[in-house]
């Protein structure tokens, strides 16, 4: 259904964001990767969601996608599962047009996991799964299990008003030894990617009161810097260094910022990350 969504954005949102040489869903880019998060903060404290699809990279990453780096890192091929791009190289006309919507519709899923763990809606899954099944199941002869779930998921809603405030830059992780795990990471979004560069950053967010850190990963084309990713490397690592953090795994990289800060900002951790 969110590729169906997706493609009826395609027709209805590009008009107005139209570039030279035709529609597009990405922006112009940015002169640093700190402009590039900041421009995704802003947007997402507005509520603007086609605002953030528009601070990643979209059609350019689509236009330098190297496939053969992609399934190397994948080490296979799924239809069902290519993340979040299709694999097969499809250059002109409809087939281009389906790796673009594909594209955003990688982006829309990790603000919908994101926005499921931050309102609660894992939590109510995780409450009523059938572990026989692998998730929520519903039978017609109980109607009221069903009427209690949706008035459980009724109360599951962002926790506030969104702000924004500074980013942590490229040098984010200068003072922790990470081995070559981080390295290896970057070069592999590089390869795939077809992008000159790409660094993490992490832009400082206020939700109902309480700060975060956005864990992102940026990408350079040329001179020019998109958002590539929520998370990242980054993030996994931090998911599992701080063990109050394993209830936003599901959160893309949006993490509590107070013990995040103090892990970032601890020299000398005493073994690399393998």
């Amino acid at each position: 259904m969110k590729r169906i969504a997706v493609f009826a954005l395609l027709l209805t949102l590009l008009a107005p964001c139209a570039r030279a040489e035709g529609a597009s869903f990405e922006g112009e880019g940015y002169a640093a990767p700190e402009d590039a998060a900041l421009a995704y903060a802003e947007a997402f404290a507005r509520g603007d969601v086609m605002g953030m699809v528009s601070t990643f990279a979209v059609e350019t990453y689509v236009e330098h996608f190297d496939a053969k780096a992609y399934l190397l890192d994948r080490q296979g091929y799924s239809t069902h599962y290519a993340d979040p791009l299709l694999a097969i190289p499809l250059e002109t006309g409809y087939g281009q047009a389906l790796r673009v919507t594909d594209r955003v519709s990688g982006i829309l899923d990790s603000f919908d996991q994101q926005y499921a763990a931050m309102s609660g809606m894992v939590d109510l899954e995780n409450e009523y799964m059938n572990p026989n099944m692998g998730r929520v199941a519903f039978r017609p002869d109980q109607p009221e299990i069903l009427e209690e779930f949706l008035e459980a998921a009724a109360g599951c809603v962002w926790p506030g008003e969104v702000t924004a405030g500074q980013v942590l830059g490229r040098d984010l992780s200068g003072s922790v030894q990470w081995g070559d795990s981080y390295d290896k990471y970057l070069a592999t979004v590089c390869a795939y990617a077809g992008c000159d560069e790409a660094v993490t950053v992490a832009p400082l967010l206020r939700i109902g009161g309480v700060d975060y850190l956005q864990l992102m990963v940026c990408v350079r084309y040329g001179e020019t810097w998109y958002n590539f990713a929520l998370s990242g490397w980054l993030g996994s690592y931090l998911l599992v260094a701080v063990p109050e953090f394993r209830n936003y795994r599901n959160a893309c990289g949006l993490l509590p910022a107070g013990p995040a800060l103090a892990l970032l900002e601890q020299n000398g951790i005493d073994q690399e990350v393998k």
